[in-house]
């Protein structure tokens, strides 16, 4: 256990026995979830984020922005343990406190919101998606043109969360335009040797690839690949699975589905999450089924 996480387990029980009721320890709590999640542990981090925003609830109040938080954190971890609904509407909720308590243009109110958009576009809701998510990107375009400070960092992984989406809806010029944006602003913002931006040019060649614009896609894929393979887990904060995952699609695209079989596997070997990795393993068996590319018909992984 690092060190970090042991003086979050002595504060938690030093503020339980001194002041018990103090809403304060739900925020500690919440930090021992993220890191029972780090570990890979997402049973205890669900229980440990329910935990934190009962206490949170109970001591500042059902409708009180400090719960905004734990409510988007809990719907993180329902969202990688597959359960969809769950989060959707957990990040709703996150949302409409956001926009009650701290007003429409709250900053704190993007996360949630990037999360909805993504969520309605995965479970095939298009016509409520695609004006949730082109409601969002106004709201991003008006937090651009209004210059408003930080919004730009903030704003990153919605910009993501909106080329995802569309690209889940097949949106193609929105596709390549929001996944242009994501790349220009992590490399401003975090760098080209981060994961966020590897992440974005993965977004990015995944629309070109839609727009048919093959050779170029498989460029920025390679590139995000290159990138991934430079980045540890712990410094990306992510396992990066999803990087061999998004290449892997635009060689689909580009029907070079001996590269991606190869990728899958590499993301199911490096996902340590079971509902990312059941959803590589779905894709192998549609290449196998839909493409009747045999190799993927009898692929096993090493997990």
């Amino acid at each position: 256990m690092s060190e970090a996480k042991v003086n979050l387990e002595k504060a938690y029980e030093i503020g339980r026995r001194l002041t018990p009721d103090d809403p304060q320890l739900s925020l500690i709590v919440l930090g021992l979830a993220a890191g029972a999640w780090d570990d890979g542990d997402l049973d205890r981090a669900v229980e440990l984020a329910e935990e934190s925003l009962r206490m949170g609830r109970a001591g500042y109040g059902e409708d009180h922005p400090k719960t905004i938080d734990p409510l988007s954190s809990l719907a993180d971890m329902k969202r990688m343990q597959g359960k969809k609904q769950e989060a959707l509407n957990l990040y709703r909720e996150a949302e409409k406190l956001g926009r009650e308590t701290l007003g429409p243009k709250n900053l704190q109110t993007l996360y949630p919101r990037g999360r909805v958009c993504l969520l309605l576009a995965q479970i095939g809701a298009r016509g409520e998606a695609l004006e949730y998510c082109r409601s969002l990107a106004s709201f991003l375009l008006e937090f651009e043109a209004e210059g408003v400070a930080g919004a730009g960092r903030v704003g990153l992984q919605r910009l993501l969360h909106l080329a995802w989406a569309f690209l889940e809806l097949a949106a193609v010029e929105e596709s390549l335009l929001w996944a242009a944006k994501a790349v220009e602003v992590s490399r401003e913002v975090a760098g080209e040797s981060s994961g966020a931006y590897a992440h974005a040019k993965v977004a990015q060649g995944r629309a070109l690839a839609l727009a048919g614009r093959l050779v170029e896609a498989r460029d920025a894929v390679d590139f995000a690949i290159g990138m991934a393979e430079k980045i540890t887990a712990g410094e990306a904060g992510d396992d990066l699975s999803d990087i061999w995952e998004g290449r892997a699609e635009v060689y689909v695209a580009a029907g070079e589905y001996d590269v991606a079989l190869a990728d899958y596997q590499e993301a199911i070997r490096r996902s340590g999450y079971e509902a990312r990795i059941a959803n590589y393993r779905a894709a192998v068996e549609r290449l196998c089924r839909e493409k009747n590319y045999e190799p993927a018909c009898g692929a096993k992984s090493s997990r």
